[in-house]
């Protein structure tokens, strides 16, 4: 599928932090690169970048 990067977008407010050393280990087995993002503020800031 030639996918190499994955980003999760997280906009509950309830949302808890996730392990992100676990998830990029997990990702980086699988051959991708991944980025989390905790609310829309985040996530536009860095798409308008």
């Amino acid at each position: 599928m030639d996918v190499q990067e994955a980003a999760l977008v997280m906009v509950s407010e309830n949302q808890l932090n996730l392990d992100g050393r676990e998830l990029d280990q997990w990702a980086h087995q699988l051959g991708l690169g991944l980025t989390l993002f905790y609310g829309w503020k985040v996530f536009v800031d860095q798409v308008m970048y």
